[in-house]
């Protein structure tokens, strides 16, 4: 009976652990996502944070900008002075959002890629 305890403790472990494993990505998904679709032409950097938490990573320069999924001209990627990046790690390919800003500080692009 001990035994048989000691192995259900175990297999019990086992599920939580990948249960988390597994829920961890989505909750961030969804999160992130939640708050990518409230952002808004012209929000400033600090709306951006307040929604999607500090950025894994930031950038200076860009070759192409968006609007969601649509493609915006070089016009509006030539304003883009920095990109905040997050990412969720999921297999086989990460998940990222980015947002760009003008020399203002304020929001001119945003995309989701997957």
């Amino acid at each position: 009976m001990s035994r048989l305890r000691g192995i259900l403790a175990i297999v019990a472990l086992l599920v939580v652990v990948v249960a988390v494993a597994i829920g961890r990505p989505v909750y961030r998904i969804r999160s992130f996502d939640a708050a990518h679709a409230r952002i808004t032409r012209g929000a400033d950097e600090a709306a951006v944070v307040g929604l999607m938490g500090k950025p894994e990573r930031v950038e200076a320069s860009v070759s192409v900008a968006f609007w969601d999924d649509a493609t915006l001209g070089d016009d509006v990627t030539k304003r883009v002075v920095k990109r905040y990046w997050y990412t969720v790690n999921v297999l086989p390919v990460p998940i990222s959002w980015t947002v760009a800003f003008d020399a203002k500080g304020r929001v001119i692009s945003k995309h989701r890629w997957d």
